[in-house]
Protein backbone atom coordinates (compact mmCIF):
# COMPACT_ATOMS: atom_id res chain seq x y z
CA UNK A 1 0.00 0.00 0.00
CA UNK A 2 1.44 3.37 -1.03
CA UNK A 3 0.98 6.33 1.32
CA UNK A 4 1.61 9.91 0.16
CA UNK A 5 0.15 13.39 0.43
CA UNK A 6 -2.98 13.77 -1.64
CA UNK A 7 -2.34 17.11 -3.32
CA UNK A 8 -5.94 18.10 -4.01
CA UNK A 9 -7.60 17.17 -0.71
CA UNK A 10 -4.72 17.95 1.67
CA UNK A 11 -4.75 14.52 3.29
CA UNK A 12 -2.38 11.61 3.64
CA UNK A 13 -3.39 9.36 0.75
CA UNK A 14 -4.67 5.92 1.70
CA UNK A 15 -2.87 4.04 -1.12
CA UNK A 16 -2.18 5.51 -4.54
CA UNK A 17 -5.87 6.24 -5.25
CA UNK A 18 -6.73 7.28 -1.67
CA UNK A 19 -9.40 4.59 -1.67
CA UNK A 20 -7.79 1.43 -0.24
CA UNK A 21 -10.35 0.85 2.55
CA UNK A 22 -13.22 1.44 0.16
CA UNK A 23 -11.82 -1.01 -2.37
CA UNK A 24 -11.22 -3.78 0.15
CA UNK A 25 -14.65 -3.11 1.66
CA UNK A 26 -16.24 -3.65 -1.75
CA UNK A 27 -14.15 -6.78 -2.29
CA UNK A 28 -15.12 -8.18 1.11
CA UNK A 29 -18.81 -7.60 0.44
CA UNK A 30 -18.47 -9.62 -2.77
CA UNK A 31 -16.84 -12.59 -1.02
CA UNK A 32 -19.17 -14.85 0.92
CA UNK A 33 -16.33 -16.43 2.88
CA UNK A 34 -14.64 -13.13 3.80
CA UNK A 35 -17.96 -11.62 4.87
CA UNK A 36 -18.86 -14.59 7.07
CA UNK A 37 -15.41 -14.72 8.71
CA UNK A 38 -15.35 -10.98 9.40
CA UNK A 39 -18.90 -11.11 10.73
CA UNK A 40 -17.99 -13.98 13.06
CA UNK A 41 -14.83 -12.21 14.23
CA UNK A 42 -16.79 -9.02 14.95
CA UNK A 43 -19.38 -10.93 16.99
CA UNK A 44 -16.67 -12.33 19.22
CA UNK A 45 -14.97 -8.92 19.63
CA UNK A 46 -18.18 -7.29 20.89
CA UNK A 47 -19.22 -10.48 22.66
CA UNK A 48 -22.61 -10.44 24.34
CA UNK A 49 -22.25 -6.78 25.24
CA UNK A 50 -21.37 -5.06 28.48
CA UNK A 51 -21.71 -7.14 31.64
CA UNK A 52 -23.75 -4.31 33.11
CA UNK A 53 -26.72 -4.00 30.78
CA UNK A 54 -27.60 -0.56 32.12
CA UNK A 55 -24.37 0.75 30.62
CA UNK A 56 -25.11 -0.86 27.28
CA UNK A 57 -28.61 0.64 27.25
CA UNK A 58 -27.41 4.22 27.74
CA UNK A 59 -28.46 6.48 24.86
CA UNK A 60 -25.30 8.32 23.80
CA UNK A 61 -26.28 10.48 20.81
CA UNK A 62 -29.14 12.44 19.27
CA UNK A 63 -29.88 9.56 16.88
CA UNK A 64 -30.95 7.47 19.86
CA UNK A 65 -28.11 4.94 19.57
CA UNK A 66 -27.04 3.08 22.69
CA UNK A 67 -23.54 2.45 23.96
CA UNK A 68 -24.00 -1.21 23.04
CA UNK A 69 -24.74 -0.25 19.43
CA UNK A 70 -21.58 1.89 19.34
CA UNK A 71 -19.61 -1.09 20.67
CA UNK A 72 -21.01 -3.37 17.94
CA UNK A 73 -20.29 -0.94 15.09
CA UNK A 74 -16.79 -0.21 16.41
CA UNK A 75 -16.12 -3.96 16.55
CA UNK A 76 -17.32 -4.44 12.98
CA UNK A 77 -14.73 -1.92 11.74
CA UNK A 78 -12.01 -3.46 13.90
CA UNK A 79 -12.80 -6.91 12.50
CA UNK A 80 -12.30 -5.57 8.98
CA UNK A 81 -9.24 -3.34 9.51
CA UNK A 82 -6.25 -3.99 11.78
CA UNK A 83 -6.88 -1.79 14.86
CA UNK A 84 -8.98 0.40 12.57
CA UNK A 85 -11.99 2.27 13.98
CA UNK A 86 -13.17 5.81 14.71
CA UNK A 87 -15.50 7.48 17.23
CA UNK A 88 -16.72 11.08 17.27
CA UNK A 89 -17.37 13.17 20.41
CA UNK A 90 -19.25 16.37 21.18
CA UNK A 91 -18.69 18.31 24.42
CA UNK A 92 -20.38 20.91 26.60
CA UNK A 93 -18.74 24.08 27.92
CA UNK A 94 -17.54 22.19 31.01
CA UNK A 95 -15.43 19.91 28.84
CA UNK A 96 -17.73 16.93 29.40
CA UNK A 97 -18.65 14.47 26.64
CA UNK A 98 -22.31 14.86 25.67
CA UNK A 99 -22.45 12.69 22.57
CA UNK A 100 -20.66 9.66 21.07
CA UNK A 101 -21.03 8.65 17.42
CA UNK A 102 -19.51 5.87 15.39
CA UNK A 103 -17.71 7.10 12.27
CA UNK A 104 -17.06 4.57 9.48
CA UNK A 105 -13.33 3.93 9.47
CA UNK A 106 -13.13 3.98 5.67
CA UNK A 107 -14.35 7.60 5.64
CA UNK A 108 -11.45 9.05 7.71
CA UNK A 109 -8.04 10.34 6.63
CA UNK A 110 -5.06 12.13 8.27
CA UNK A 111 -4.88 15.81 7.35
CA UNK A 112 -1.51 17.08 6.02
CA UNK A 113 -0.11 20.57 5.64
CA UNK A 114 1.89 21.85 2.65
CA UNK A 115 5.11 20.45 4.09
CA UNK A 116 3.61 16.94 4.16
CA UNK A 117 3.43 17.05 7.96
CA UNK A 118 0.41 15.56 9.71
CA UNK A 119 -1.56 18.29 11.45
CA UNK A 120 -3.22 15.92 13.91
CA UNK A 121 -6.70 16.70 12.62
CA UNK A 122 -8.88 14.03 11.04
CA UNK A 123 -10.52 14.68 7.67
CA UNK A 124 -13.89 13.03 7.15
CA UNK A 125 -15.62 12.60 3.80
CA UNK A 126 -18.48 10.28 2.91
CA UNK A 127 -17.18 9.18 -0.51
CA UNK A 128 -13.40 9.10 -1.04
CA UNK A 129 -14.10 6.28 -3.54
CA UNK A 130 -16.06 8.73 -5.73
CA UNK A 131 -19.00 6.42 -6.17
CA UNK A 132 -21.59 9.21 -6.18
CA UNK A 133 -19.71 11.93 -8.08
CA UNK A 134 -16.50 12.05 -10.18
CA UNK A 135 -14.78 14.70 -8.04
CA UNK A 136 -14.32 15.22 -4.31
CA UNK A 137 -16.51 18.05 -3.03
CA UNK A 138 -14.01 20.01 -0.92
CA UNK A 139 -16.81 21.91 0.80
CA UNK A 140 -18.16 18.66 2.24
CA UNK A 141 -14.89 17.52 3.82
CA UNK A 142 -15.15 18.10 7.58
CA UNK A 143 -12.14 18.38 9.85
CA UNK A 144 -12.07 17.22 13.46
CA UNK A 145 -9.59 17.73 16.25
CA UNK A 146 -7.93 14.60 17.65
CA UNK A 147 -9.42 13.08 20.79
CA UNK A 148 -8.22 14.73 23.99
CA UNK A 149 -10.80 14.99 26.80
CA UNK A 150 -8.73 17.43 28.87
CA UNK A 151 -11.20 20.29 29.59
CA UNK A 152 -8.54 22.93 28.89
CA UNK A 153 -7.77 21.38 25.50
CA UNK A 154 -11.49 21.08 24.69
CA UNK A 155 -12.09 24.74 25.56
CA UNK A 156 -9.07 25.87 23.51
CA UNK A 157 -10.15 23.87 20.45
CA UNK A 158 -13.74 25.11 20.65
CA UNK A 159 -12.56 28.72 21.10
CA UNK A 160 -10.25 28.44 18.08
CA UNK A 161 -13.20 27.28 15.99
CA UNK A 162 -15.31 30.27 17.05
CA UNK A 163 -17.27 28.63 19.84
CA UNK A 164 -18.89 25.29 20.64
CA UNK A 165 -21.69 25.89 18.12
CA UNK A 166 -19.15 26.13 15.28
CA UNK A 167 -16.76 23.44 16.50
CA UNK A 168 -17.00 19.99 14.89
CA UNK A 169 -15.79 18.19 18.02
CA UNK A 170 -13.15 15.46 18.29
CA UNK A 171 -12.52 12.10 16.67
CA UNK A 172 -10.68 9.22 18.29
CA UNK A 173 -9.06 7.70 15.21
CA UNK A 174 -7.41 4.33 15.82
CA UNK A 175 -4.91 2.91 13.33
CA UNK A 176 -1.74 0.81 13.53
CA UNK A 177 0.25 3.94 14.43
CA UNK A 178 0.29 7.71 14.26
CA UNK A 179 0.35 8.75 10.62
CA UNK A 180 0.01 5.14 9.50
CA UNK A 181 -3.04 3.57 7.91
CA UNK A 182 -4.32 0.10 8.74
CA UNK A 183 -4.42 -2.75 6.26
CA UNK A 184 -7.47 -4.97 5.96
CA UNK A 185 -7.38 -7.89 8.37
CA UNK A 186 -7.51 -10.19 5.34
CA UNK A 187 -4.77 -8.36 3.42
CA UNK A 188 -2.30 -11.30 3.84
CA UNK A 189 -4.80 -13.49 1.94
CA UNK A 190 -6.11 -10.78 -0.37
CA UNK A 191 -5.56 -13.02 -3.40
CA UNK A 192 -7.68 -15.75 -1.78
CA UNK A 193 -10.53 -13.28 -1.26
CA UNK A 194 -10.25 -12.22 -4.90
CA UNK A 195 -10.25 -15.89 -5.92
CA UNK A 196 -13.40 -16.49 -3.88
CA UNK A 197 -15.12 -13.63 -5.69
CA UNK A 198 -14.01 -14.88 -9.11
CA UNK A 199 -15.04 -18.42 -8.24
CA UNK A 200 -18.53 -17.20 -7.46
CA UNK A 201 -18.88 -15.55 -10.85
CA UNK A 202 -17.38 -18.59 -12.59
CA UNK A 203 -19.93 -20.89 -10.95
CA UNK A 204 -22.76 -18.58 -11.96
CA UNK A 205 -21.47 -18.40 -15.52
CA UNK A 206 -21.21 -22.17 -15.76
CA UNK A 207 -24.69 -22.71 -14.37
CA UNK A 208 -26.35 -20.20 -16.68
CA UNK A 209 -24.75 -21.77 -19.76
CA UNK A 210 -24.96 -25.40 -18.64
CA UNK A 211 -21.16 -25.20 -18.10
CA UNK A 212 -20.32 -24.92 -21.82
CA UNK A 213 -21.45 -25.98 -25.27
CA UNK A 214 -22.03 -29.74 -25.49
CA UNK A 215 -22.34 -29.87 -29.32
CA UNK A 216 -21.14 -27.89 -32.31
CA UNK A 217 -23.39 -27.57 -35.38
CA UNK A 218 -21.37 -26.91 -38.53
CA UNK A 219 -23.20 -25.54 -41.57
CA UNK A 220 -22.48 -23.74 -44.80
CA UNK A 221 -22.66 -19.93 -44.96
CA UNK A 222 -26.11 -18.38 -44.29
CA UNK A 223 -27.82 -15.06 -44.81
CA UNK A 224 -29.38 -13.20 -41.86
CA UNK A 225 -32.84 -14.73 -42.30
CA UNK A 226 -31.50 -18.30 -42.50
CA UNK A 227 -29.28 -17.68 -39.51
CA UNK A 228 -32.20 -16.40 -37.40
CA UNK A 229 -34.40 -19.36 -38.43
CA UNK A 230 -31.66 -21.83 -37.50
CA UNK A 231 -31.14 -20.18 -34.12
CA UNK A 232 -34.90 -20.30 -33.41
CA UNK A 233 -35.15 -24.00 -34.33
CA UNK A 234 -32.12 -24.88 -32.20
CA UNK A 235 -33.56 -23.07 -29.22
CA UNK A 236 -36.97 -24.69 -29.60
CA UNK A 237 -35.72 -28.26 -29.18
CA UNK A 238 -33.04 -27.58 -26.54
CA UNK A 239 -35.60 -26.99 -23.79
CA UNK A 240 -35.73 -24.26 -21.16
CA UNK A 241 -32.85 -22.49 -19.41
CA UNK A 242 -30.21 -23.52 -21.96
CA UNK A 243 -30.30 -27.15 -20.89
CA UNK A 244 -28.02 -28.29 -23.72
CA UNK A 245 -25.92 -25.60 -25.34
CA UNK A 246 -25.21 -25.94 -29.05
CA UNK A 247 -22.66 -23.72 -30.73
CA UNK A 248 -23.38 -22.82 -34.34
CA UNK A 249 -20.38 -22.46 -36.67
CA UNK A 250 -20.69 -21.37 -40.33
CA UNK A 251 -18.15 -22.87 -42.68
CA UNK A 252 -16.77 -21.02 -45.69
CA UNK A 253 -17.95 -23.39 -48.45
CA UNK A 254 -21.63 -23.74 -49.31
CA UNK A 255 -21.25 -27.36 -50.51
CA UNK A 256 -20.09 -28.60 -47.11
CA UNK A 257 -22.66 -30.80 -45.43
CA UNK A 258 -24.26 -29.98 -42.10
CA UNK A 259 -22.58 -31.78 -39.25
CA UNK A 260 -23.45 -32.02 -35.55
CA UNK A 261 -20.40 -32.89 -33.46
CA UNK A 262 -20.30 -33.73 -29.77
CA UNK A 263 -17.81 -31.74 -27.70
CA UNK A 264 -15.79 -33.72 -25.20
CA UNK A 265 -15.86 -31.47 -22.13
CA UNK A 266 -12.92 -31.66 -19.78
CA UNK A 267 -14.01 -32.52 -16.24
CA UNK A 268 -12.59 -29.71 -14.11
CA UNK A 269 -15.02 -30.16 -11.24
CA UNK A 270 -12.40 -31.77 -9.01
CA UNK A 271 -9.93 -28.98 -9.70
CA UNK A 272 -12.54 -26.35 -8.86
CA UNK A 273 -13.41 -28.11 -5.59
CA UNK A 274 -9.75 -28.36 -4.60
CA UNK A 275 -9.09 -24.68 -5.34
CA UNK A 276 -12.31 -23.53 -3.71
CA UNK A 277 -11.58 -25.47 -0.52
CA UNK A 278 -8.05 -24.10 -0.26
CA UNK A 279 -9.23 -20.56 -0.85
CA UNK A 280 -11.91 -20.78 1.84
CA UNK A 281 -9.50 -22.42 4.30
CA UNK A 282 -6.95 -19.69 3.67
CA UNK A 283 -9.45 -16.91 4.47
CA UNK A 284 -10.77 -18.69 7.57
CA UNK A 285 -7.24 -19.43 8.75
CA UNK A 286 -6.19 -15.78 8.84
CA UNK A 287 -8.86 -15.21 11.51
CA UNK A 288 -8.02 -18.47 13.37
CA UNK A 289 -11.71 -19.40 13.31
CA UNK A 290 -12.46 -23.08 14.03
CA UNK A 291 -14.09 -24.69 10.95
CA UNK A 292 -17.33 -25.64 12.69
CA UNK A 293 -18.14 -22.00 13.51
CA UNK A 294 -18.42 -21.12 9.81
CA UNK A 295 -20.18 -24.32 8.80
CA UNK A 296 -17.14 -26.29 7.59
CA UNK A 297 -17.13 -29.97 8.45
CA UNK A 298 -13.87 -31.66 9.43
CA UNK A 299 -13.18 -35.27 8.47
CA UNK A 300 -14.10 -37.56 11.35
CA UNK A 301 -16.25 -34.94 13.09
CA UNK A 302 -20.01 -34.41 12.93
CA UNK A 303 -20.33 -30.79 14.02
CA UNK A 304 -22.08 -31.71 17.27
CA UNK A 305 -23.24 -29.28 19.93
CA UNK A 306 -20.22 -30.19 22.06
CA UNK A 307 -17.82 -29.46 19.19
CA UNK A 308 -19.48 -26.07 18.65
CA UNK A 309 -19.26 -25.35 22.37
CA UNK A 310 -15.57 -26.26 22.45
CA UNK A 311 -14.87 -24.16 19.35
CA UNK A 312 -16.72 -21.19 20.87
CA UNK A 313 -14.64 -21.44 24.05
CA UNK A 314 -11.46 -21.64 21.97
CA UNK A 315 -12.34 -18.58 19.91
CA UNK A 316 -13.38 -16.62 22.99
CA UNK A 317 -9.83 -17.17 24.17
CA UNK A 318 -8.40 -15.99 20.84
CA UNK A 319 -10.44 -12.74 20.93
CA UNK A 320 -10.21 -12.04 24.67
CA UNK A 321 -7.51 -9.39 24.25
CA UNK A 322 -9.71 -7.40 21.85
CA UNK A 323 -12.66 -7.46 24.25
CA UNK A 324 -10.31 -6.29 27.00
CA UNK A 325 -9.12 -3.45 24.75
CA UNK A 326 -12.75 -2.45 24.15
CA UNK A 327 -13.35 -2.42 27.89
CA UNK A 328 -10.37 -0.13 28.48
CA UNK A 329 -11.38 2.20 25.64
CA UNK A 330 -14.89 2.75 26.96
CA UNK A 331 -13.65 3.12 30.55
CA UNK A 332 -11.39 5.95 29.38
CA UNK A 333 -14.11 7.62 27.33
CA UNK A 334 -16.94 7.41 29.83
CA UNK A 335 -14.91 8.98 32.63
CA UNK A 336 -15.75 12.28 30.92
CA UNK A 337 -19.46 11.58 30.41
CA UNK A 338 -21.66 14.52 31.39
CA UNK A 339 -24.10 12.50 33.49
CA UNK A 340 -23.66 10.06 36.39
CA UNK A 341 -23.05 6.51 35.16
CA UNK A 342 -25.25 3.59 36.26
CA UNK A 343 -22.08 1.49 36.78
CA UNK A 344 -18.33 1.70 36.33
CA UNK A 345 -17.58 -1.88 35.24
CA UNK A 346 -17.21 -1.88 31.46
CA UNK A 347 -16.31 -5.56 31.19
CA UNK A 348 -17.66 -7.30 28.09
CA UNK A 349 -19.33 -10.68 28.26
CA UNK A 350 -17.80 -13.32 25.94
Amino acid sequence: MEVKKHTTEGVLSYDIDNAYPNRVDLLCNSSGRASSCIGMHAQFISGAGFVNEALGNMVVNRKGETLHEILVRKSEDEARFVKGWALHFNYNALGQITEINHVPYKECRFECDRDLKITGRIAHYYDWFRETRPQIDRDRIKYYDPFNPDPNVVLAQATAAGGFSKWNGQILYSTVGYGKYSLATFDPVLEDVMSDVESKFSRLGNLTTNFMASHVLKTGPMNDEERDDTATQLKSFQGGRDMSKIMHVELERADQMWNLEKVEIQDVDGLFRFTDTNVKDGIRGIYLIPPVLVGDLVAGKMGTAQEIQDATAFYNGITENKRKANQQTFEKIMQKWHEPLPATDFSIKP
